[in-house]
């Protein structure tokens, strides 16, 4: 993940993920994925909104993705 403060308390961000859960021949193929995000640093703690594709899937699906609070 790469992020970019643009203004105080904000941030941009651009990501991949791959991996799976495999088996123990580990024939589950990797799925790879790719996103962009916005990340606030708002009074009650960080917010953070990100689009991410699976790009290794044949249709593309788009997952909207959001969190409040900091990462575990």
């Amino acid at each position: 993940e790469y992020n970019y403060q643009f203004k105080e308390g904000w941030r941009a961000a651009v990501f991949s993920d791959f991996g799976n859960a495999y088996d123990k021949s580990f024939s589950n193929p990797t799925a790879y994925s790719v996103g962009v995000g916005i990340r606030w640093k708002s009074p009650i703690g960080p917010i953070r909104l990100d689009v991410a594709s699976g790009i290794s899937d044949d249709n593309h699906p788009i997952r909207l993705h959001f969190f409040i609070g900091p990462q575990l």
